[in-house]
């Protein structure tokens, strides 16, 4: 499951710079400060997508976070969020929405700041989970359905080569 998390990853950054990489060659962007808006962009939007990804698994699965985790996650999704919108604002007015790009970013993370002091100002545990987690019982399932098909394709397999 690492493995195929890491080459998602891989393929998610490899996409990313191989866009960046056709911007330049196409002469889509100006400047270097366009285009480094452009991959920022690009890469805070891919850490939206995975911070919600992990967001869905968390919940699906039902693991129970505490206050602490919460306000983490929380945090960080505002300052993502914001960056994003920034970042593409600032793609598309250009000069004009530089004024307000100056004091945006530093509101945004200083509202991040803000979201992780109140959570995390005391160390509250995470609670424990009642009952099994279902990421345990899909586990335990896909793992005898693996047992299954391994030792159908091992009688295949000594078939085949008796015959």
């Amino acid at each position: 499951m690492l493995r195929a998390a890491q080459t998602v990853l891989l393929v998610v950054l490899v996409g990313i710079v191989g866009k960046t990489v056709a911007v330049i060659v196409n002469g889509e962007v100006s400047s270097a400060s366009a285009l480094s808006a452009l991959l920022e962009r690009d890469l805070r939007a891919a850490q939206a997508i995975l911070l919600l990804v992990i967001v869905a698994l968390v919940a699906y699965y039902r693991v129970p976070i505490g206050k602490n985790l919460r306000g983490i996650i929380v945090g960080y999704g505002v300052f993502i969020c914001a960056s994003v919108v920034s970042l593409t604002l600032r793609a598309y007015l250009g000069k004009s929405f530089q004024s307000w790009w100056q004091y945006l970013q530093p509101a945004a993370y200083d509202l991040t700041l803000l979201i992780w002091c109140a959570s995390l100002w005391s160390y509250e545990a995470n609670p424990k989970p009642k009952a099994r987690l279902e990421l345990e019982f899909d586990y335990e399932a896909f793992a005898a359905q693996v047992s299954r098909a391994l030792a159908r394709a091992r009688t295949y397999l000594s078939r085949t080569a008796r015959s």
